[in-house]
């Protein structure tokens, strides 16, 4: 059952992996979906691998499509090499404007949410292999 599993994870992981290799971005998708699409609710949902004063981190992007703001809440995880996922339990929650686009940024403080400290998941960068979350839900914020 956890070759199985094992199997399955890595090659969900490559086929992510090949489908953000094609893109000229370096943002990358974030699996919210059980078929691993980075769209929930008209709200998509990536990534990007960087530094921030000389930490690693990860910046996230939300894109909120639809034309009423909504509420995102979710939790980090962070996948590793070792293909096992570190999931933090604190819910984390935004509201983003209809077509709003938001992201993470080291000198923007306000969305402090958007940026995630990998040290925080892991002791070493080269054990990194993708960001994701658990508990991605997006609530409409009727006016």
């Amino acid at each position: 059952m956890r070759l199985t599993f094992s199997i399955l994870s890595f090659i969900l992981f490559f086929s992510v992996l090949s489908v953000s290799a094609q893109s000229n971005s370096s943002w990358s998708p974030i699996g919210l979906t059980v078929n691993g699409k980075n769209m929930q609710n008209n709200v998509e949902a990536s990534y990007q691998l960087s530094k921030c004063n000389n930490e690693d981190v990860v910046y996230i992007k939300l894109f909120n499509y639809n034309t009423d703001a909504v509420i995102v809440e979710w939790n980090d995880a962070i996948f590793t090499k070792e293909l096992k996922w570190v999931k933090e339990n604190k819910i984390k929650s935004l509201t983003i404007g209809g077509n709003e686009v938001i992201f993470g940024e080291c000198s923007n403080t306000s969305k402090s949410e958007l940026v995630v400290k990998v040290s925080e998941f892991i002791k070493n960068i080269d054990d990194f292999n993708k960001f994701g979350t658990t508990s991605f839900k997006v609530t409409t914020i009727k006016k």
